[in-house]
């Protein structure tokens, strides 16, 4: 269906024909009856006779890409070679080497770095006030980075200008009286009046100006007799405007990919598509339903891909992909490597893929944060752990293992949780203070800040070249490994940013630069630079949709058609919409529509000739689920068409292999604990209730020892939080001054005096955020507590211990022959009453469901379910409660306690209680069990003895489907722990 048109002005159209006039540029058509780089060579070597070189050493010939002029020389050295003659390489640029300061001597133009320093730092110094149509609300913080990232934006929009030789001045004047915002345009002239007046004060020519002054009277190399512009189908004004000026010299020809008979009149003196031709020109597109295939994914754009290579022994040899959208790049070198292809993109790729540069940007974020997480993602950098390792094995002659050091890093983060660098200095040596395990974190961590304070020394170049250095020390370079290669590249542009940082520009900012910034700046000018890898003899190439021109594979598949990637879009840009590059002659969505219309076309017609083949596939959705148009170069056909095709395209695709049901590709198989294991010897109080909640889950976490670590998190857990607590009440029960106490007031006092001691000795002297909400949690409920203790000693109960074992090595209490272990956290005494037993908890004391306060027989019983059968429990797991209720038992932590306690008090009357310190005032209590005793005592020492048997007997399956609180294991389950796991070692046979 061809687009409406939309003419070009007059006035671009005369001037093109004027400038044609006034230049000896010759324009050629090639035809399609060849692929391109073969009909460009032919015409640049029809003159040689096939005896002595293919000299074409005084020729230059520009090309659209790197790749292009890559392709060109090799195709002229084959051409060569089958005459059995050498060939002196003509000079083959793209259409920027035209405008190129090179070609003004005269003037020293600032670099791309330094430009964008000087407008930082004018934009720091601009009175914001003053240019409110560009600035309506001030940046929430008007910073480096913000300076930075601004000059780069208004940079890039004079970039673009740039294409036609207009500044910001310009275009100021020439919207003047138009309706696009002049007032907008005339803040961002004065902006750009102050920078390039500022870059001029520092002894520099504005880039862009220095372009401008290139393409107007800039020379031609030395040596060059002959201009060949070939292929390029969109060249910018400015560099046609250089290539005008050079054509009065030397003769210049611009080489046409079509046929003249039937394209003459489609294409401008320049080589460019005419738009309003190209709008409405059908594109005749062999047999559509074969050849336009979609995908739904990019994974299945990349799948139909590779399905079409199928029939090639060597696909490399015969077919070319082309890759119109990104996105799908990595899906496809995936697909192709699954089938053993190795996959080439020519356009390179960017640095900021590089581990070097990702080792940089942690160190910038250190720099400017001194964050422990910056610390731990730089620590497992590997060259920065060999780097750790290798500096601890010069001084103690050991080399810690990688593991260990790992491991003790994430030990430093889950017990003291350090916010920064300087608090991981404070702490370590407190964590890893026992000489008998040495720890490499202390050592790593002083390194890394030596290395930051190097950074922050005035000598920044020479600092960071150290430290790259150091970190590098130990690894083998080889010049032959692409990624090892790319070093030189890095190591280029680390020598233009220090440069930069060395001028005149950096001196522009209040106080200089931290390294921070610095950093920020490096990263800056590598994240866009790009590397290139080698391509192997055998490699498929994946082209970008503007390199498929100069591809001369017979059979070519095209990914990605999709709207906005082919044709390119340009969608409400910030500065410069559509409508704004019409009014001031840049390349917009029609230029740009005709020049895909234009390409699409060529490629098809060119393999049509020579008995090849184009695939088009096209997606339904991006890699984030998003839908998305089928290319409109898909709908430029005839209007009858039309329908047709588009019932094609909206035909749901029949799936590429039968939809499976998901499961897992294997089981689990957790291996035997040893006959010796601990808790074949020891358990403690609470092991009883993991085992009773669930066997398989105690297997793993008390058998195996599996916990999940977290040392990402920033506050303590509901276990240490508890444990926080416990040592305050611990401690205050140990001072014989502080038990005596009746009055809450004191009490309270002591308290949180024990609990900031706690705390700085914990996680140091500045404690985080998060600790800090939680140590005013901690605050609060010991002050209401406070009053509940002074309350007990008014009426009598004495402490007497705090953290009592109920077993010692000397006097081991065992049950059945197992040692049981466990802590009391409070033994009081009463002269009438008795000795009480008492266990701090930090959870809630309401049930949420009944709304009523839990009693302790509620944490230790729960009733069995209505339908729940008694003989799906072990018989000694099941008790009736002290009101009748058919219960089991699901914690055995207080019956324990009080059994093992009747031989340090025998004869006394013992009880048992919980002190819940909740988060609200109303929930924190002392609630006592009275019933623990007779029938229920005897039914808690039953099941314990169960366990033990079943223990012994390795019962630890099978797993129970739920549990009441949060499962530390289901991430290895999948929800599913039957169907996760072979449990065939766990058993006895």
């Amino acid at each position: 269906m061809p687009r409406p048109t939309r003419p070009t002005s007059s006035d671009e159209s005369a001037a093109d024909l004027f400038a044609a006039s006034l230049s000896s540029a010759t324009r050629l058509f090639l035809g399609w009856d060849r692929p391109l780089v073969r009909a460009v060579v032919e015409h640049v070597a029809a003159g040689w006779s096939g005896t002595g070189a293919l000299d074409l050493s005084d020729w230059l010939i520009i090309v659209p890409t790197r790749n292009a002029s890559r392709r060109l020389r090799e195709a002229l050295a084959v051409h060569a070679a089958e005459q059995n003659a050498a060939v002196l390489p003509p000079r083959v640029v793209t259409p920027d080497f035209l405008t190129s300061p090179e070609h003004a001597p005269e003037m020293m133009p600032a670099g791309s770095l330094e430009t964008q320093l000087i407008w930082a730092a004018e934009l720091l110094r601009i009175d914001l006030n003053a240019h409110r149509n560009v600035f309506p609300v001030d940046p929430v913080e008007r910073g480096f980075t913000w300076a930075l990232k601004t000059a780069g934006d208004l940079l890039e929009v004079r970039e673009t200008l740039n294409e036609k030789g207009l500044s910001l001045a310009d275009v100021a004047r020439l919207l003047e009286n138009s309706e696009m915002e002049p007032e907008r345009w005339r803040d961002l002239a004065s902006i750009e009046r102050h920078c390039v007046q500022a870059t001029e004060e520092r002894g520099f020519a504005d880039w862009q100006a220095t372009r401008r002054h290139a393409a107007a009277r800039g020379e031609p190399p030395a040596g060059i007799a002959r201009v060949v512009m070939a292929g390029v189908l969109d060249p910018s004004s400015l560099a046609i405007e250089a290539l005008q000026h050079w054509s009065h010299r030397l003769p210049v020809e611009v080489l046409v990919y079509a046929p003249e008979a039937t394209h003459r009149d489609a294409f401008d003196l320049w080589g460019r598509p005419v738009a309003e031709t190209w709008l409405t020109r059908p594109i005749d597109i062999p047999t559509p339903e074969k050849t336009i295939h979609q995908g739904g994914t990019p994974a299945e754009q990349a799948e139909a891909a590779v399905e079409l290579l199928a029939p090639y022994d060597e696909p490399g040899a015969v077919a070319a992909i082309g890759v119109a959208d990104t996105e799908i790049t990595a899906p496809l070198e995936k697909a192709l490597a699954a089938r053993d292809i190795g996959a080439f993109d020519p356009a390179g790729r960017r640095m900021g893929t590089h581990g070097v540069f990702h080792l940089l940007r942690i160190v910038s974020q250190l720099a400017a944060t001194r964050s422990f997480r910056a610390v731990a993602e730089f620590i497992r950098c590997p060259d920065v752990t060999d780097t750790i390792r290798r500096h601890v094995e010069n001084e103690t002659q050991a080399k810690p293992s990688l593991r260990q050091l790992l491991d003790d890093l994430d030990t430093l983060a889950v017990t003291s949780l350090p916010d920064t660098l300087d608090d991981a200095l404070e702490l370590a040596p407190r964590v890893f203070s026992d000489p008998k395990k040495p720890s490499a974190v202390p050592a790593g961590l002083a390194w890394m800040n030596a290395a930051l304070k190097s950074l922050a020394a005035p000598d920044f170049g020479t600092a960071l070249t150290e430290f790259l250095g150091d970190v590098f020390a130990a690894r083998r370079f080889r010049s032959d490994n692409p990624q090892d290669a790319v070093f030189a590249a890095i190591a280029d542009q680390v020598s233009e940013v220090l440069d930069a940082l060395d001028g005149p520009a950096a001196h522009l900012f209040p106080g200089g630069l931290d390294p921070a910034h610095r950093l920020e700046l490096l990263l800056l000018a590598l994240g866009d630079q790009i590397f290139y890898p080698e391509r192997q003899a055998r490699d498929i190439d994946l082209q970008g949709w503007l390199e498929l021109l100069w591809e001369d594979a017979p059979h070519l598949i095209i990914t990605g058609m999709n709207d906005g990637k082919a044709p390119e879009a340009i969608i409400g840009h910030t500065f410069l919409p559509d409508s704004a590059r019409r009014a001031l002659g840049l390349r917009n969505n029609d230029t740009r529509f005709a020049r895909d219309a234009c390409l699409m076309t060529t490629l098809i017609e060119s393999r049509r000739h020579n008995g090849g083949r184009v695939d088009l596939i096209f997606g339904r959705t991006d890699a984030d689920a998003a839908p998305l148009r089928p290319s409109r170069l898909l709908f430029q056909c005839a209007d009858t068409e039309l329908p047709q095709r588009t019932l094609h395209f909206f035909q749901k695709p029949p799936p590429r292999a039968d939809p499976v049901p998901w499961q897992l590709a294997w089981q689990l198989q957790p291996r035997p604990l040893l006959d010796d294991a601990l808790i074949f010897q020891r358990l403690s109080v609470t092991q009883f209730g993991s085992y009773l909640q669930c066997p398989f889950r105690f297997y793993l976490k008390h058998g195996l020892r599996m916990s999940e670590i977290d040392a990402t998190r920033t506050e303590m857990d509901a276990r240490e939080f508890g444990s926080l607590l416990h040592g305050v009440l611990e401690t205050f029960a140990q001072d014989p001054e502080a038990i005596a106490l009746t009055k809450a007031d004191p009490i309270r006092e002591v308290f949180l005096t024990i609990l900031d001691r706690r705390l700085h000795g914990i996680y140091g002297a500045r404690l985080t955020v998060p600790v800090t909400i939680q140590r005013e949690s901690a605050r609060q409920r010991l002050g209401w507590w406070a009053e509940k203790e002074a309350e007990q000693r008014r009426q009598g109960w004495r402490i007497i211990a705090a953290e009592t074992r109920i077993s010692t090595k000397e006097e081991p209490w065992t049950l059945a022959g197992m040692i049981v272990s466990g802590v009391v956290d409070r033994v009081e005494r009463h002269e009438q009453l008795g000795v009480r037993l008492i266990d701090f908890k930090t959870r809630s004391a309401f049930d949420v469901q009944k709304k009523i306060r839990k009693t302790v027989e509620n944490y230790h019983l729960t009733p069995l379910k209505r339908g729940e059968e008694p003989e799906s429990h072990h018989a000694w797991s099941l008790v009736t409660s002290s009101d009748g209720t058919a219960s089991r038992w699901v914690d055995l932590q207080l019956p324990l306690y009080r059994l093992a306690m009747e031989r340090r008090f025998p004869g006394e009357k013992i009880t048992t209680a919980h002190v819940t310190l909740s988060k609200t005032k109303p929930e924190i209590g002392l609630d006592e069990w009275p019933g623990l005793e007779g029938p229920l005592l005897d039914s808690a020492r039953a099941c314990a003895e169960g366990i033990i048997a079943a223990i012994r007997e390795r019962q630890f399956w099978p797993p129970s489907e739920k549990l009441p609180y949060g499962d530390d294991f289901g991430s290895l389950f999948f929800g599913e722990p039957l169907e996760a796991v072979d449990p065939s070692l766990l058993t006895p046979a």
